[in-house]
């Protein structure tokens, strides 16, 4: 039974850590590529920026419209 409870939050730190690492990535590749002299390659500014909109600013949060 503890084998399990151990197992289950392991597994749970590890998605919250995988969730927010991407949340920083991706929060870091937004903001950091907004200067267009900057290079940032299109794969890496694309994914982060799909990843910022869904993990960060998903659209039902957006309250602007």
């Amino acid at each position: 039974m503890s084998s399990r409870f151990i197992k289950i939050a392991g597994i749970t730190v590890i998605i919250l850590i995988c969730f927010y690492g991407l949340q920083y990535i991706a929060t870091a590749i937004h903001f950091g590529c907004q200067d267009p002299k900057e290079d940032c390659p299109p794969p890496i500014y694309g994914a982060g920026e799909i990843v910022y909109r869904l993990i960060v600013q998903p659209p039902w949060l957006i309250f602007d419209r």
